[in-house]
Order: structure tokens, then C-alpha cells, then sequence
């Protein structure tokens, strides 16, 4: 009995560790993939992809927890891009990617805050497609899934250039779901 417990026991906590290994986060919407073991996917928690935006990723963040709690109806706005730029090919640098996720806060803040601001509060979504843009896939799929309910994608942004990888994201993922 002992040995047969001992037994179901590891196989359950090996399947577990299977099923969950590659998971950043506890909710599962970033996941390590690639020979880099890049972190991948979309999510509306501050996550530290790479050192020096922990300050922005926190702001933005923060003001999508008081959108959700603003009692205004929650629309998403993901900010599809790379988040970390360690080669040197990176599609982004870390500068860029810096300063891309202060503007979309300044402009996520000011509808947020501002007089326009209408009867809807955003919420940024971190769409982190890789470095190299390559793991665009399971992240448009993943921001497809995010139409309906509650904070639904409205539109996306970030894609830093026009290079066959942004085309065929926005084409093949964001196009069919109707996601400009």
C-alpha cells in the first residue's frame, strides 16, 4: 500500500511539474520558450522581463488595477513586442522598449484621467512576442481569446517595425480576429 501511494504520489508530482515547469507566472499567460528560455505571452501584471523596467512596467500596472477597480467599463489595449533585447539583432533595443512603455502609459493614463475619458477606463496588456518577434503565434492567439468578456482587446500597438514577422503577425494573428 505504502509502495503503491509512493508510486501515485511521484507520478502525480511529476506530471504536475510537467504541466507547469515552463510558467512564469501562476496564472500560466507567460510561459519560457525558445533556446533563449525568453518569457512569452500576454499578461496585465507587471512581470520583469529585463532589468530597468520594472519602474514603467509597475506604473502601468498600477493604473490597470485602478481601471479595473474604476467602476468604468474595461477595454484592453495590448502593446505587442519585445521586451528584451539581449542580442544584438534584438528586433528591439533596450532603450526603445523603454521608452515605448512610457508612452503607452502617458497615453493609457491620460484617457484614463484626462477629460475625454468618456465611459471607459484601458487597461494595457504586456504582449510579449520575443526578441526576435518570432513567438508572435501563441501571443496573437492568446490576445484573439481576449475579445470577448470582460476588458476585451480593442486594438493593438508596439510592433516596432514592418519586417516579415510584424506582417505575418498582424495578418495571420491580429487581422482574422479583427484586432487593429
Amino acid at each position: 500500500l505504502v509502495a503503491a501511494l509512493l508510486t501515485a504520489g511521484t507520478w502525480w508530482g511529476l506530471d504536475s511539474y510537467r504541466q507547469h515547469r515552463d510558467y512564469y507566472t501562476d496564472d500560466r499567460q507567460l510561459r519560457r520558450t525558445g533556446p533563449g528560455r525568453e518569457c512569452v505571452g500576454v499578461t496585465a501584471e507587471a512581470y520583469p522581463f529585463a532589468p530597468g523596467l520594472e519602474d514603467v512596467l509597475g506604473r502601468i500596472a498600477s493604473e490597470n488595477r485602478d481601471a479595473r477597480h474604476s467602476g468604468k467599463p474595461v477595454v484592453s489595449v495590448a502593446v505587442v513586442m519585445p521586451y528584451t533585447a539581449r542580442d544584438p539583432g534584438a528586433a528591439m533595443t533596450k532603450e526603445l522598449i523603454r521608452h515605448s512603455l512610457q508612452g503607452a502609459y502617458v497615453a493609457q493614463h491620460a484617457h484614463n484621467h484626462g477629460p475625454g475619458t468618456g465611459d471607459t477606463a484601458v487597461q494595457l496588456l504586456f504582449a510579449n512576442v520575443g526578441e526576435d518577434l518570432s513567438h508572435w503565434p501563441p501571443v496573437t492567439g492568446a490576445l484573439t481569446a481576449r475579445r470577448g468578456g470582460e476588458a476585451p482587446v480593442v486594438a493593438a500597438i508596439g510592433f516596432p517595425n514592418s519586417d516579415d514577422a510584424t506582417l505575418a503577425a498582424v495578418r495571420e494573428g491580429l487581422g482574422p480576429a479583427r484586432i487593429p
